[in-house]
């Protein structure tokens, strides 16, 4: 427990340190979900469940995608596939769903 309180006092102090470059990253979190809805606004049709799917199809890409990268990366590294990408899913697919809500 004691571990975990302090890495979250550490992240926190990292956080605060390098806030300008987080919001950088997050930004452009955001704008890739945004082109990519755009993008994809002209293959599905104008109505609701049109809509829908884009918007399913835009929260769910850019994560993946991250999550592609990661484990190319780790593979390329280690020449084994890993557990973290798919940590790197769930990471981006939260900060992801977190600020389309905010939106």
């Amino acid at each position: 427990m004691l571990k975990q309180v302090l890495l979250v006092v550490l992240l926190s102090i990292i956080a605060v340190f390098f806030a300008h470059q987080l919001n950088l990253v997050l930004h452009w979190i955001v704008s890739f979900h945004q082109l990519l809805a755009h993008t994809i606004d002209n293959i599905f049709a104008g109505g609701k469940l049109g809509h829908f799917i884009r918007e399913v199809v835009a929260l769910l890409l850019p994560p993946l995608l991250i999550a592609v990268v990661i484990e190319l990366l780790m593979r390329l590294i280690k020449q084994d596939s890993t557990r973290y990408a798919s940590y790197g899913l769930w990471v981006t697919w939260i900060v992801l769903l977190v600020l389309v809500g905010l939106r």
